[in-house]
């Protein structure tokens, strides 16, 4: 580990993360065979100690989190599986393991429910949650003009079924929240990129206008990061995945948050139209409470801000353009 004073910052190679100490343990295929969750590999079948034949590097959140995917081989049975273990600096990860192991049950017993990648144990000596890999594809690479209705379908009666539930201790998150966030990052992309000053003061001033109040919300138990690459695609089935940031807050914002993201990732704009509409159709069906376009159309706005900001993070070349062409499109309240 270095410290870099001339630009205040601390460097260590990875996976020496001081906040994560224990997440060198976890790219060791031998270190990392003594944290396996033994009792949730016997119940998929696993007798005896797997052989961690190769790891991979999924996410990784300096100081915050690390998920890892590993191929394990049970010589018993001459079969292999696929594991995920999700490793954070503190203890949250018994949290997480009590959420997901409450889904998992839920789905086995309904199967309306939302489906969930089996949860397999929770290692308290490395922080880690552990989680069975679960078959599928990107939702993304399969879906199109010929299946996307029953997909989006499924979609819809997960996030029904996930804002439905009765998960307790979560945080909650209003427009008030919203709104501090937003505007402190409209603030920065209009100091980054002065020519869009004006376009961003509009976008604050519209985002505060239309701000629902709090009595108008059926605050419920929501996803708050769902995207596309969130689902899993498996014979019609759809897996979901990371729920580690659920809150409590406006259901609209993760069919908000989805239908951005989409417009982003596929090229067909006509088409993302069309997943819209159907999955609108098919949550409002769904559920008990109102489901209201202006909430919708404000989250979508949220939702808009937050790519430019993400955009602007990564400075990649040509990012002036990018923000200005998704802050135009916040500013005129467009999915485009």
């Amino acid at each position: 580990m270095s410290h870099v004073p001339e630009y205040d910052l601390i460097l260590w190679r990875f996976p020496h993360d001081p906040a994560l100490p224990h997440l060198r343990q976890l790219v060791n295929l031998l270190a990392v065979q003594q944290h396996l969750p033994a009792e949730g590999l016997r119940k998929i079948g696993i007798q005896g100690t797997a052989q961690v034949l190769a790891h991979q590097v999924v996410n990784y959140r300096p100081e915050i989190r690390c998920t890892n995917r590993y191929n394990l081989y049970d010589s018993t049975h001459d079969r292999t599986y696929q594991l995920f273990g999700k490793t954070f600096g503190d203890s949250q990860g018994q949290t997480l393991y009590e959420r997901l192991q409450y889904f998992w049950e839920r789905c086995l017993a309904d199967q309306e429910a939302m489906t969930i990648a089996q949860p397999l144990g929770y290692s308290a000596a490395i922080n880690t949650v552990w989680q069975r890999g679960a078959p599928g594809t990107p939702l993304l690479h399969v879906l199109n003009t010929s299946n996307y209705k029953p997909y989006i379908a499924t979609v819809a009666k997960g996030l029904a079924s996930l804002h439905a539930s009765d998960i307790r201790d979560l945080a909650v998150h209003s427009p008030a929240s919203h709104l501090v966030e937003t505007h402190k990052k409209l603030s920065k992309l209009s100091d980054a990129i002065p020519r869009l000053s004006e376009a961003c003061g509009d976008v604050a001033d519209e985002v505060e206008r239309t701000a629902p109040h709090s009595s108008t919300i059926p605050f419920r138990p929501i996803h708050w990061d769902f995207h596309v690459d969130q689902l899993l695609a498996d014979n019609g089935r759809l897996v979901f995945c990371d729920l580690d940031e659920l809150v409590i807050g406006d259901p609209v914002q993760d069919l908000a948050n989805f239908v951005v993201d989409l417009q982003f990732r596929h090229g067909d704009h006509e088409f993302v139209h069309l997943i819209t509409t159907e999955g609108w159709h098919q949550y409002q069906r769904l559920v008990d409470w109102p489901v209201s376009i202006e909430r919708f159309a404000w989250h979508v706005r949220l939702q808009l801000v937050n790519k430019a900001y993400r955009q602007y993070l990564r400075f990649a070349p040509g990012f002036e353009e990018t923000v200005e062409r998704i802050i135009r499109s916040a500013q005129r309240g467009l999915l485009q």
